[in-house]
């Protein structure tokens, strides 16, 4: 069963990736999203959320 964050906020999605040992791990993996999608269900807000966050994570990684 999804956990429901639906009802969270745009940024909730993203904290719980950051904030979670496993999902950080394989954050920039090519099947996240779906890995995701399996675990919960969430706004379309959320998820472009997550995505400017990994982006910019990304890009922080890339500058280190």
């Amino acid at each position: 069963m999804r956990q429901d964050i639906r009802e969270y906020s745009d940024s909730e999605l993203s904290m719980l990736v950051f904030n979670d040992e496993m999902l950080y791990k394989r954050r920039h993996s090519y099947h996240f999203m779906s890995l995701l999608e399996d675990i919960f269900l969430f706004t379309d807000g959320q998820k472009e959320e997550l995505i400017t966050d990994l982006a910019e994570d990304l890009n922080e990684e890339e500058a280190g």
